[in-house]
């Protein structure tokens, strides 16, 4: 019996491996390799270099915020404190500094706050209806808890500061803010540090955390199950760490520009509460949930959770930064309408998140945005308390 001749084209069969196709997310980098050609056109055009440069800031977010979930497979504590958005407002208040506008830093940071812990858990609390802390690990209830007494500790300083300030005479006598911001900026950043970063009780040999199933950094549901960089490029998870460190300063650069242009209101006439509290804290938001359109809920975590870190970590790093480095007087104590709003704020967050269990999720997602606006009317509205008088440093 003759054999059958082989046919020339052999079909695969269903269970072989079939190459796999470049995930769409490594089309982000396709936008930001645009942005060098408008170096072309900046020098008759700055207004579209610098509106380029300011959307460059979506699919950097996008490629930061992945970098982070994939480094939180193996180091969910590195990032319990970072997120693609406070990494950003941490640059503008960086660039703040080097521009000696330091009335900005602490109205940016009170907005950021209540951004992340009002709006951002506010909208995830519409999008889910579940409380942010089911199924989460111990360390970001402990950042909460510390979040509220160092909310409540600032206030009752800050009372005492101004008061200070307000009845003595001689200028000499005043209380020098620095020596006070410096205590409570480490000891911000100690508490913090100690615990997100001291070993976990329940640890298994190999370092890992005994939950699996919900990290320091993100859930597992929201962890990248991919690689986030094609395997032909030749690295494997060196690459995150490269490409992470290419994407912030990409990102300093932008950021630079958003700075920029958020000056150009005070022109307007805009005060700098509306500038700090409302305006830069509202476009970077947007600037994020444009980057995780198609997990909004993601984005709306990951900047609820990393809340407590604003106050706990980047304040007090700019705070010392200003002091050490930069020769910036820029003081940790905020004053009293900025302190109650931050307390109040805090509050509400933790009154509504600790309750077991929440009910009515979404209709308190609803009073959660409502407090939001009510407080930064009243932020707005109140009158400008003076500012601490810092006699030590010039703002050079």
């Amino acid at each position: 019996m003759a054999t059958q001749p082989k046919p020339l084209v052999q079909h695969e069969s269903e269970d072989s491996p079939r190459p796999s196709l470049p995930h769409p997310e490594y089309f982000l980098w396709a936008p930001v390799a645009f942005i060098p050609l408008t170096y072309l056109f900046s020098s008759k055009h700055p207004n579209v270099f610098s509106s380029a440069c300011i959307l460059s800031l979506v699919p950097l977010l996008k490629i930061v915020d992945l970098c982070l979930r994939d480094i939180a497979r193996s180091h969910p504590r590195l990032v319990a404190v970072f997120s693609a958005g406070n990494i950003l407002q941490q640059m503008v208040a960086i660039h703040a500094l080097h521009q000696c506008q330091l009335q900005l830093i602490p109205m940016l940071v009170v907005g950021w706050i209540l951004c992340s812990n009002l709006l951002c858990y506010g909208g995830y609390l519409l999008a889910t209806g579940k409380p942010i802390t089911q199924g989460r690990p111990l360390v970001v209830h402990q950042l909460r808890i510390i979040l509220m007494w160092s909310f409540s500790c600032h206030f009752i300083i800050s009372l005492s500061t101004y008061r200070l300030s307000e009845d003595t005479i001689s200028p000499r006598l005043r209380t020098d803010p620095l020596g006070t911001s410096r205590a409570l900026a480490l000891l911000c950043l100690v508490l913090g540090l100690y615990v997100c970063f001291r070993p976990p009780a329940n640890a298994n040999p190999d370092g890992a955390d005994h939950d699996q199933n919900s990290s320091v950094g993100y859930p597992a549901e929201l962890l990248v199950t991919h690689n986030v960089f094609p395997a032909y490029i030749g690295f494997t998870y060196s690459a995150t760490s490269v490409v992470l460190a290419v994407a912030l300063i990409a990102m300093y650069h932008a950021s630079r520009h958003l700075f920029s242009a958020s000056l150009h209101l005070l022109s307007l006439n805009m005060r700098m509460e509306v500038i700090g509290g409302l305006i830069l804290p509202l476009t970077m938001t947007c600037l994020v949930t444009l980057a995780n359109t198609p997990n909004l809920t993601v984005n709306w975590l990951a900047e609820s959770e990393r809340g407590a870190s604003t106050f706990l970590f980047l304040f007090p790093m700019i705070v010392l930064l200003g002091v050490t480095s930069m020769n910036k007087p820029l003081p940790m104590i905020l004053e009293p309408t900025s302190s109650f709003v931050l307390f109040l704020g805090g509050f509400v967050f933790t009154s509504i998140e600790y309750q077991e269990p929440l009910r009515f999720a979404r209709l308190s997602g609803c009073a959660v945005i409502v407090v939001y606006c009510g407080l930064l009317a009243y932020l707005f509205q109140a009158d400008p308390t003076p500012e601490i008088p810092v006699l030590s440093l010039p703002c050079v």
